[in-house]
């Protein structure tokens, strides 16, 4: 079977396995053969990378002034690269351009548009020169009054700080060029995209203008991949993840090729509490951009690839979250696997190391044991890895190993004060001091309110703190506290299967009882083990 053939089968399949009820284990499986295969892919040493152009990439693209056909073509692509985040080849693509049409006023547009900034990153000082450069060049070779309005924009853009204001003006700019005809959606999810950023950099107003750009292309091509992809980065900002589900589910059949599109649909399923679908479907997009990576001879290990941590980081605090253990524990092995030491120097992989960590001590706690400690030159990875073997001893029912681990638990990180309540209050559970416990939790739980943000994927704690202070009430024999915290903890990470089993619990104990046929069923439905083994003095 043709590569290109089996990677269409394998999207539909995931999709398919996403939206609809399955056979138990189809999704581990199918997740866990896609990170084998990365691991197959092993380090490359390719040459340069080069680029050609592929289905599967999304849409894009729009008619230029220009009279040779790969200039248009590249162009096109360039367009459906820079939607789809791929931000180096799409350099490649809008060079390819200018190469076939020196004089081609939007191909030097788009090679400026793809060395400014965008929603994830600001760009050096450097990189908006150059972007200015080309920019003016652009102007000089520019004829029609649409022409002229977008090298004007761009020289503006790049000629400016990076900050709220200038991605504001630059939406605005796109849409002025776009209304003087013809009719062009690029342009118009050009703009959303620039309000998003505005998001990113801090100006955490609505994104309403973004959504009302959006919601019409949707409503008149449903399966424009860019404007799914901005519609679901535009409803998480506005607090409605929902919005966007329909569109996320048949995303990755869309643009099987386009890694971060994959990707995307975890945002909304995160969001929504379907944590087995988002781990599954980081699985595949790792797959996809080594798949990427090997297409474009670029060198090095899969994790070349730029959102490769993004995806794997979703993909475990997906697993965490929906209980499936062995996709858990292939997620961490495969952090060492495909990173090398000298990332992980310096807290480089903190973030992660704190992911891979909290699976061992939750799913393989005398793995975490095992394992030895990250060198002094990382301390918060190092306090990170302290934390997971206490919560190690914890499972365990030992007090004292807990005790020592949490004392060196040290640092200045907000997400240190999280891990520290979390400790104390699993000490209280140990030692019987439910109502201790709880209060405890609480207070960490409040902690961690207080690293939310709408923009933050995966969420900066790896689990919602507040239902171990609803485990802790019930532990109390405190009915009404604990299903008010689980309550609590189910806004924020809904269809949770831990809290759903707690809620459940102190229904039944305030003669809820619907209620809590109801809950309990939820909760065995959202979770891939055994809920009947979850330790309450770990939840």
């Amino acid at each position: 079977m043709k590569p290109d053939r089996y990677l269409a089968l394998a999207a539909s399949a995931l999709v398919w396995l996403t939206a609809f009820p399955t056979v138990a284990g189809d999704k581990t499986n199918l997740a866990i053969f896609a990170i084998c295969r990365v691991e197959q892919h092993g380090d490359v040493a390719g040459g340069n990378p080069h680029i050609a152009i592929e289905d599967g990439m999304g849409v894009g693209g729009f008619p230029i002034a220009t009279a040779s056909r790969p200039a248009q073509q590249w162009f096109d692509y360039g367009i459906k690269l820079f939607h789809a985040f791929y931000h180096e080849d799409a350099k490649r693509a809008f060079d390819k351009a200018v190469q076939a049409d020196p004089r081609c006023a939007m191909c030097l547009w788009g090679q400026a548009l793809s060395r400014g900034p965008g929603q994830n990153f600001d760009v050096s000082d450097d990189e908006l020169k150059a972007s200015l450069e080309i920019a003016r060049k652009a102007l000089a070779a520019a004829h029609s009054k649409r022409e002229i309005l977008l090298a004007e924009a761009m020289v503006r853009r790049a000629s400016r700080a990076q900050d709220p204001a200038a991605e504001r003006d630059f939406a605005a700019d796109l849409l002025k060029a776009e209304a003087a005809g013809p009719a062009t959606t690029d342009l118009r999810l050009l703009a959303a995209e620039a309000l998003l950023t505005v998001w990113r950099r801090g100006d955490h107003t609505p994104p309403a203008q973004a959504i009302a750009l959006i919601e019409p292309v949707l409503r008149a091509s449903p399966e424009n991949t860019a404007a799914i992809h901005y519609y679901i980065h535009a409803t998480e900002f506005a607090g409605h993840p929902e919005l966007a589900l329909a569109y996320a589910e048949k995303l990755s059949t869309l643009a099987p090729k386009a890694s971060h599109l994959v990707h995307m649909a975890s945002h909304t399923f995160l969001r929504l509490g379907r944590y087995e679908d988002a781990a599954a479907i980081n699985a595949f997009a790792m797959r996809v951009d080594t798949d990427h990576l090997a297409a474009t001879a670029t060198p090095g290990l899969p994790s070349t690839a730029m959102y490769y941590e993004h995806n794997l980081r979703n993909g475990m605090a997906g697993a965490l979250m929906s209980g499936d253990r062995a996709l858990a524990l292939k997620f961490a092995d495969h952090l060492h696997r495909v990173y090398k030491d000298k990332d992980f120097a310096g807290d480089g992989m903190s973030d992660s190391e704190l992911q891979r960590f909290a699976i061992y001590a939750r799913y393989d706690p005398d793995r975490m044991l095992s394992l030895a400690e990250p060198a002094a030159d990382s301390p918060l990875t190092r306090s990170f890895y302290h934390y997971a073997r206490a919560e190690a001893f914890a499972a365990r029912h030992d007090s004292a190993g807990l005790s020592r681990e949490a004392a060196a638990v040290t640092g200045t990180d907000p997400r240190v004060a999280v891990a520290k309540g979390v400790l104390a209050g699993r000490l209280a559970m140990l030692q019987g001091r439910f109502a201790d416990a709880a209060r405890a939790f609480e207070a960490a739980a409040a902690q961690q309110d207080s690293l939310l943000s709408p923009s933050m994927d995966p969420p900066p704690w790896w689990y919602p703190v507040r239902r171990s202070a609803a485990a802790a009430w019930l532990r109390a024999g405190q009915f009404a506290p604990a299903a008010e915290a689980a309550k609590a903890s189910l806004k924020g990470w809904p269809r949770d299967a831990l809290a759903l089993m707690i809620l459940s619990q102190a229904e039944f104990g305030q003669g809820q009882a619907s209620d809590a046929h109801h809950d309990d069923a939820a909760a065995i439905g959202s979770w891939e083990g055994d809920l009947s083994k979850v330790d309450s003095g770990t939840i």
